[in-house]
């Protein structure tokens, strides 16, 4: 992943390295990887949102995808950020529109007060545009999965791959930036 980044930072147009911050927390991550490789905690996921309902049924598709996960559920941002205080979950299943505080910000706030940098944030929404994603991965969202009748399919193969790496000993997914264009990835 190391490589991966270094090339990245190395792409010819200065538009297609990632910003400093998106660097910071992708190093950040592979650093937590690393000193957590020996630990053989359980998977933890906390699934945040405010909807009870399609917070459960996520919580429900992880617990499919990963039986033995120890999953937690919040239903607003105020219990996601006491969850989270007392241990930081390996993944954090975020939507990001909720009243009071919605999931972009609870999300600024964890990082920006270093509470949580080596949980893997997959921010769910019905309602996102492409610009908003792409700032998503900018800001260090590890991936983004639209609230759609793929969600379940989706979360599942996400918590899986997370679990594969884990097992295999690979550094487990972390911010993945957006892809450029298909032209990029061939030149």
């Amino acid at each position: 992943r190391l490589a991966a980044l270094v090339r990245e930072l190395m792409a010819k147009d200065p538009r297609e390295r990632p910003l400093l911050e998106n660097v910071v927390w992708q190093l950040r991550a592979i650093r937590n990887d690393v000193l957590r490789r020996g630990v053989n905690a359980p998977l933890s996921v906390l699934v945040v949102d405010d909807d009870r309902y399609g917070a459960q049924l996520m919580a429900m598709y992880v617990k499919h995808a990963a039986p033995d996960a120890e999953v937690a559920v919040a239903n607003n941002a105020k219990q996601a950020l006491e969850l989270v205080r007392k241990r930081p979950p390996h993944i954090m299943v975020l939507d990001l529109i909720m009243p009071e505080m919605g999931g972009i910000e609870l999300f600024m706030y964890l990082r920006g007060e270093r509470i949580a940098e080596q949980c893997n944030i997959v921010a769910v929404s019905i309602d996102a545009d492409p610009g908003d994603v792409e700032l998503l991965y900018e800001l260090g969202v590890a991936q983004f999965i639209p609230k759609n009748s793929d969600l379940q399919e989706q979360l599942k193969l996400s918590v899986r791959e997370y679990v594969r790496c884990l097992e295999s000993g690979e550094s487990a997914w972390a911010t993945r930036p957006p892809r450029r264009s298909v032209s990029n990835e061939i030149g």
